[in-house]
């Protein structure tokens, strides 16, 4: 059993091999996604592509709102059950309590599904052809579709949530990849078979969320069973095992409604531009934004897969071993982190002609767009690395207080320079899809800069060679020429000098290219 078991896909894995397999996962993942979202841009009208993307928006910002967040308190605290022996009793019973919990709260926004609809799906600017919500119905029954979806993904994060606590990578990377698969095929074939519309969309992922739980549950479940079997790793201090005498929901809920809010804020100030746009322009500018997005949105692709990573290796260590070590990698691994993103945000300004080629003409405005996204999304996976510190710290009000801020001033913004949603913007799709792409940057900046100070206050902040790579990202809106140059000149800094990286630093890029 425990040979079969050392070469089972349910197993830990060390940080070069979870990098490794996600890379390759994410790879494939993001190359179908590309592939799939470019394909369904040609497949669909503009309007209804849009409306696709909008419903995606409102799925991940109710997800964590209707499942309270408490799929991340499931990834936080795993790693303390299991250290202590009762990790059955805590996947159990936490994840019996996020499924109730995401019934009731889905049933009763079913009931209002009709409001719902017309409040997140109708446009103050229909835009004649294409206009796919002006009918009330349509867009109840969209809302019903995304609330579908919504529960679905509420049991499927609650899964991942585990995999992640454990470190099971691979198992991870996996499981995304067969939902990749599954919802690509099922989309390019309904889209192809005219069946193309916004919500038959919702179901399809919704379907593919269930069969994916149903393949690897069984898998984890077996998994679970056989921790019972296996001895408790002893805490390095007796605080931080954890409190048996407290119930399981009570764990998820201390840590969980701060980080589920949290994820809320994160995905409204993704969403808020949209939807504003959405209100002031037409389904068609939304699509045409969502498809730039969807070819700039690499570089938070690989900011999530390698902020997985470093905070499931990071909790593990501070479990283990105690908070010095735990800082002391959680500073090389960052730096490394940063730096990966940086130059991969730049390599995709210097190929931007080409990325745009991707697309057909009818969206080729959004270019206007396509460099602020790459920074948005730059700064996005800088927050997410950042985050680790004050979540390892268990302050997720602080995190809360970042993305609160945040998402005020990128609502401000749209405001400001798109005007109210009760009137149409007059100015042009480009310029309001440029608009739009800034505001979101402004909102995460903003968010960026209040969690710096906060970090730094709670004595675990970030070092200057980081501070000078989050700088420097702003060559990723330089033109492509400037930005080629920039990215040579911080390569020789960061490899020959000890400005941003240490020999230590270096090591693991060496091992790293070396397998």
């Amino acid at each position: 059993m425990a040979k079969r078991h050392s070469y089972s896909l349910f197993r830990a894995d060390s940080i070069a091999l979870s990098l490794g397999v996600n890379t390759a996962a994410m790879v494939l993942q993001r190359g179908l996604g590309l592939l799939r979202g470019v394909l369904l841009v040609w497949l669909m009208p503009t309007a209804e592509f849009g409306l696709f993307s909008v419903s995606l928006l409102v799925a991940n910002l109710l997800l964590p709102l209707c499942s309270l967040g408490l799929y991340e308190g499931v990834a936080r605290y795993t790693p303390q059950y299991e250290a202590a022996g009762s990790l059955r009793r805590f996947a159990v019973k936490g994840t019996g309590f996020i499924g109730l919990m995401g019934l009731i709260t889905i049933a009763a926004l079913f009931l209002a599904a009709d409001s719902i609809g017309v409040a997140l799906f109708s446009t103050a600017q229909l835009g004649g052809e294409g206009a796919a919500t002006s009918p009330p119905a349509q867009a109840a029954a969209l809302a019903r579709a995304a609330l579908l979806c919504v529960f679905t993904l509420i049991l499927y994060h609650s899964m991942l949530g585990l995999l992640k606590g454990l470190r099971m990578f691979r198992a991870l990377s996996v499981a995304e990849l067969v939902t990749a698969v599954v919802f690509t095929v099922l989309a390019l074939g309904l889209a192809g078979a005219g069946w193309g519309t916004a919500r038959v969309l919702m179901l399809a992922y919704a379907a593919s969320n269930v069969l994916t739980i149903l393949v690897f549950a069984p898998g984890l479940c077996a998994r679970l069973a056989q921790t019972e079997a296996e001895p408790p790793s002893p805490p390095i201090e007796p605080s931080i095992g954890p409190n048996e005498e407290r119930p399981v929901w009570s764990t998820l809920l201390k840590y969980s409604v701060w980080a589920g809010g949290t994820v809320m804020l994160w995905q409204a100030l993704v969403y808020y531009p949209t939807w504003h746009l959405l209100k002031v322009t037409d389904e068609a500018t939304v699509g045409t934004l969502h498809a730039v997005r969807m070819i700039t949105q690499f570089v938070q692709i690989v900011a999530v897969m390698l902020a997985q990573v470093v905070a499931a290796t990071v909790n593990r260590t501070w479990e283990h071993e105690g908070r010095e070590p735990a800082v002391a990698q959680l500073d090389r691994l960052t730096k490394l982190s940063f730096l990966a993103l940086l130059g991969g945000a730049i390599l995709l300004v210097i190929a931007r002609s080409v990325m745009m080629r991707l697309l057909p003409g009818k969206v080729a405005l959004g270019v206007a767009a396509y460099q602020p996204l790459l920074l948005f999304f730059f700064v996005l996976g800088a927050i997410l690395l950042i985050t680790i510190r004050l979540n390892l710290l268990e302050k997720p009000r602080l995190v809360f207080f970042a993305w609160l801020i945040g998402c005020a001033a990128s609502l401000a913004a749209c405001f400001a320079f798109l005007g109210s949603t009760s009137e149409p913007f007059t100015d042009g799709s480009e310029q309001a899809l440029r608009i739009a792409a800034w505001a979101s940057v402004c909102g995460v900046v903003t968010a960026l800069l209040v969690l710096m100070v906060l970090v730094h206050r709670h004595g675990i902040g970030v070092g200057r060679p980081a501070m000078v790579l989050i700088a420097a990202s702003i060559f990723i809106v330089a033109p492509p020429v400037v930005a080629g140059f920039a990215l040579a000149a911080i390569a020789i800094v960061s490899l020959c000098t000890g400005l941003v990286l240490t020999k230590e630093d270096r090591a693991p890029i060496r091992r790293l290219l070396n397998r």
